[in-house]
């Protein structure tokens, strides 16, 4: 049989079949050449099993007659190596990025250096003390501190807001995260479904797996992921030492208000409703500003109100008005609760009535009192931006805001070049990834000159043996 013509002809089939095989993997990389996340596609062809003649054993060479090719298998070029660091990196980048973002927006809260940031208010109100000192008789001096003052809780008010209203916009994000965690988890536990099916019915289903590791790459963007491989092609998908995607099985991230973190999102998984620690990622970068960082620089802040508003406040309590009696009239006062940056604003009884701006200091024993001209207890006040007087720090109140500044703009830049840095290991990777898995489409129309030729070659053979055997038909009486 392996010697006849019509063996030749399942040869030629054969040949005509794969090649036609090889033709259709080329043109759909061609046609993907441009597709994200696609990965190059390979058929594998390999010799049809030989036959030999019964009256021979199997191997003995001359005997044994070729029986053709096959396909083998389409095989899908990619490195489950390389993926695992794009993945790695895309967390990374993930929270470097959002770090990068949010820490800028602060930055650009705080506006300094700047003629109209919280310095320069601290420095006008200073000042507007000090001008009171040299003139304690005036009234336009008076209005000028209560002016200042103004303009300085102004600025607490306004960047207490911005940094509270920066943490809401993070919770916000929170909850987008979570839907889109869910979807991803939902969307690659159906991806496995398929793969899972396809591979049990002995397919390679190469797209399914590249819109898997797709699906992957955004999840890792969100949050970390650690990925392992069952042997049916379905992938496990765990985020710390939670399994989310578990074979065609998803677990759910849940966000619930939490009452005790001003009813922020607080996260936890469906499955035993286990809390959600999130370290890495987007999301952890927006859980970690939201709850530790902005909060301390909230706090950073706060101390600077608290301390400006004690000393002041006690000295102007303690000093004298513009009508020679006690003033008793604290200058600082709080919309609601204690004295933040929040709430800081100046006492509505001066802003209604300057002359109860404490300028002079109290009458000192036995000796000369200038009377309400006296403008000692307002150079006191002023003298306060030299003194080093917040609870826990050394530094003086233009200091500590400058130390906050500075914290700011450190925070800054280690997020710009920690994002940088990944940008360029991401780029590294994805390189490396795409001399295995990218198509080249020089060398696909080489493979298709290729197939062509052979494809050509096999329909001459099938021509040539229709032609022999049409010649020994014709031989039949």
């Amino acid at each position: 049989m392996g010697g006849s013509l019509f063996a030749g002809l399942g040869i030629a089939l054969s040949g005509l079949e794969a090649q036609q095989a090889v033709i259709s993997v080329t043109s759909h990389n061609i046609a993907n050449a441009s597709t994200p996340g696609y990965s190059l596609q390979e058929a594998n062809l390999a010799p049809n099993p030989p036959y030999a003649p019964s009256t021979m054993p199997q191997g003995n060479g001359p005997e044994q007659f070729g029986m053709g090719v096959s396909v083998v298998a389409v095989q899908r070029m990619t490195s489950q190596f390389l993926s695992r660091q794009l993945w790695n990196t895309q967390t990374q980048l993930g929270a470097s990025s959002e770090q990068s973002t949010a820490l800028g927006q602060v930055q650009s809260m705080l506006n300094e250096p700047s003629s109209t940031g919280l310095n320069s208010a601290l420095d006008a109100f200073w000042s507007a003390w000090q001008n009171l000192g040299n003139d304690a008789q005036s009234t336009a001096a008076r209005s000028q501190v209560v002016a200042a003052g103004q303009a300085l809780t102004a600025q607490f008010n306004a960047l207490a807001t911005q940094i509270t209203a920066l943490q809401s916009s993070l919770n916000a994000t929170v909850g987008q995260d979570v839907g889109q965690i869910n979807r991803l988890t939902t969307q690659i536990a159906a991806l496995n479904k398929q793969i899972g099916a396809s591979t049990a019915a002995g397919q390679n289903p190469n797209d399914l797996l590249d819109n898997r590791d797709t699906l992957i790459g955004k999840l890792a963007n969100l949050v970390p992921v650690n990925v392992s491989w069952q042997a049916n092609g379905e992938a496990d998908v765990a985020v710390g030492s939670t399994q989310v995607v578990d074979g065609p099985n998803a677990t759910q991230l849940v966000g619930t208000p939490n009452a005790a973190n001003n009813n922020f999102f607080g996260l936890t998984w469906s499955t035993g409703n286990i809390p959600a620690t999130i370290s890495g990622g987007s999301l952890g970068a927006v859980l970690t500003i939201r709850d530790a960082t902005l909060p301390g620089y909230l706090s950073s802040l706060n101390a600077l109100v608290t301390g400006v508003a004690t000393q002041v406040n006690s000295l102007q309590t303690t000093g004298y008005d513009a009508s020679g009696t006690v003033s008793a009239q604290a200058f600082f006062t709080s919309t609601a609760g204690p004295i933040t940056a929040a709430s800081i604003t100046v006492n509505p009884s001066l802003s209604g009535n300057p002359s109860l701006v404490a300028a002079a200091s109290p009458p000192p024993a036995g000796g000369v009192w200038a009377g309400p001209g006296d403008g000692s207890n307002a150079v006191a006040i002023s003298n306060l931006q030299n003194l080093a007087f917040l609870s826990g720090s050394t530094a003086t109140p233009s200091g500590a805001f400058a130390s906050l500044v500075g914290q700011v703009g450190s925070d800054v830049q280690a997020a710009d070049n920690a994002q940088a840095n990944q940008q360029a290991l991401q780029q590294s990777i994805q390189a490396q990834q795409q001399q295995i898995s990218g198509v080249s489409l020089n060398e696909e129309m080489i493979t298709m000159v290729e197939a062509q030729n052979a494809y050509a070659a096999a329909a001459k053979v099938a021509s040539t043996i229709d032609t022999m055997l049409g010649s020994l038909i014709s031989m039949v009486p």
